[in-house]
């Protein structure tokens, strides 16, 4: 697992504090924060687009990322999944989230539709398979082989 954090964030210090809570409940799970200002070359080769994010890496393989504040259900999930223990791998949009955006989203279509404004039903739709899409996806299509896995071994240790 690994947290990538900012020095403004106003999250990072709970995510970070709630991922070494979790780490100590989990042994088998190696926990460490990385630092996006001392680290532009791995957040750019990671593609780390917000903080806090939290990766988690099975086998040198990405088995999951989160962007944003988290609770300890999700990390306890996030770590689960990166040591084989989950049954199944969590999604890469919350439950809220996939509410938020579904809801959004069909009011726009619903609008579209009753003012017959094709346009405004594309655009609705965006958002609706944007908090669906990866509950269809097979979960060998989730996993991103590490681009450089040298220098996340170098921070690892």
């Amino acid at each position: 697992m690994v947290l990538f954090t900012t020095p403004g964030c106003p999250h990072c210090p709970r995510a970070c504090d709630l991922g070494q809570q979790v780490a100590k409940s989990m042994p088998d799970v190696d926990f460490t924060e990385v630092s996006a200002a001392d680290r532009p070359d791995l957040v750019k080769s990671l593609k780390i687009r917000g903080a806090p994010t939290v990766l988690a890496y099975r086998d040198g393989l990405e088995v999951t990322r989160t962007v944003g504040a988290v609770n300890i259900e999700e990390l306890q999930q996030l770590f689960a999944s990166s040591n084989g223990t989950a049954t199944s791998g969590p999604s890469k949009v919350s439950s809220e989230n996939r509410k938020i955006r579904t809801a959004a989203g069909a009011t726009l279509v619903a609008a579209g539709l009753l003012t017959q404004v094709i346009w405004l039903v594309l655009i609705g739709a965006a958002p609706v398979l944007a908090g669906w899409y990866d509950k269809f996806l097979p979960d060998s299509s989730r996993k991103d082989r590490l681009t450089d896995h040298d220098q996340l071994d170098e921070t690892l240790l």
